[in-house]
This record gives C-alpha cells, sequence and structure tokens, in this order.
C-alpha cells in the first residue's frame, strides 16, 4: 500500500510529546570497513521528517566513515516504543552554514557550543591540563562564529521500523523510487523479559 509524504512523522512527533527521556539516539554505522554503534544527542527534526544530530567533523564517525549508510535506533521508555530509521545520513560542516546548521548552533548553551573550541587530536591528562584554557580561550576569540568543525548530521530516512511493545503492533515504512511509502501494518511476537532467581 503506497502512503503519502513521511507518514511515519506524525506517529513519530506523538511519541517525541510524551516522552522525557527521548533525546537520545544510537547511531549505527561503519569506520574503517567496521560496525560502530554511540549514543548521540537528538538535535531536531526537519518539516520533512529528517532526524538531525550534532558532532564534530572531526570525530570518527564522520572523518573514518566507510559509508553515508547508517542506522537510527530510538527507545522511548515512557511509551515503550522503538523507531528503526535508515538511510543515507548528510554530514554539514566547513565555512558554509544552511539555516539548520546554524539554528541547531544558536540553540545551544555556552558549554555544549565551547566543546567545539578544545584542541584537535589531543586529550587532555586532567582537568585542569593547559587545553583547558586554550578551548577557553579559542572560545571567547570566537565572538559567537560556528567553528568549521561544528557538524550537523541530517538523516532523511528511506526505511522507518516502529515496534509498539504495548500492543506488539509493528510497522514500516519504506520509500519507493518514486517517492511515494510502502506501509506494512502487522503484529510482532511478544518480548517477555524474565528473571531467573538463583536457588
Amino acid at each position: 500500500m503506497a502512503g503519502m509524504a513521511t507518514p511515519y512523522l506524525k506517529i513519530l512527533k506523538h511519541h517525541l510529546a510524551r516522552n522525557s527521556s527521548s533525546g537520545f539516539v544510537t547511531l549505527a554505522s561503519l569506520e574503517d570497513g567496521k560496525p560502530r554503534a554511540r549514543t548521540l544527542l537528538f538535535q531536531g527534526l526537519t518539516e520533512e521528517g529528517a532526524v538531525c544530530i550534532k558532532c564534530s567533523s572531526d570525530s570518527n564517525k564522520v572523518s573514518k566513515r566507510s559509508s553515508d549508510d547508517v542506522e537510527i535506533v530510538w527507545w522511548m521508555t515512557d511509551t515503550a516504543v522503538q523507531f528503526r530509521l535508515s538511510g543515507k545520513i548528510k554530514y554539514e560542516a566547513g565555512p558554509s552554514s544552511s539555516d539548520t546548521r546554524r539554528q541547531i548552533w544558536e540553540d545551544l548553551n555556552p558549554a555544549a557550543q565551547g566543546q567545539f573550541f578544545f584542541p584537535k587530536g589531543k586529550l587532555a591528562e586532567s582537568l585542569g591540563a593547559p587545553e583547558f584554557e586554550e578551548q577557553r580561550k579559542n572560545y571567547e576569540l570566537s565572538q559567537g562564529a560556528i567553528p568549521h568543525n561544528f557538524c550537523v548530521g541530517i538523516l532523511c530516512p528511506d526505511e522507518v521500523d516502529f515496534l509498539d511493545l504495548n500492543s506488539c503492533g509493528r510497522q514500516t515504512w519504506t520509500k519507493q523510487a518514486d517517492g511515494s511509502w510502502e506501509i506494512v501494518h502487522g503484529y510482532a511476537p511478544p518480548v517477555v523479559s524474565t528473571l531467573t532467581q538463583a536457588r
């Protein structure tokens, strides 16, 4: 069955509004041909239903990626649902700024902005190390300018898998070559967790 543009967006926003702890997503990607996963902050949705994250262009997830194909897994505790969104991610960094990248930067607090001014390729030996003073000075000298390494990842999914553990309902949306969406509804086997006590 074919669907309209971004048919998953309404249900995703519904659960976002009902989950106080929905600010983190898990990103799965390939780096140097090896699978990697990490937890990242969710930075918002575009009007087209793309998921935005922030990172540094110097990070391995960007600089060592083997492919732009990724999957984001999003577990929402309060309503016991899971979203899996997969497709190609686009990373925006450098001297040019899209409206999305600029808005995300402006929404960050000073501490979050400041992390992008830490000296490249270094690890500090302690929290009072000179690198942190260098970071502070770099941030002050920037005078609000967006640093080149501030990177926004934008995932426009071409496949979305939604699982509701309350009802065992499952829906998948798959984008077709003509831009329409194929939608499949059904039920998944119940997920039962048990704890066996030692006797």
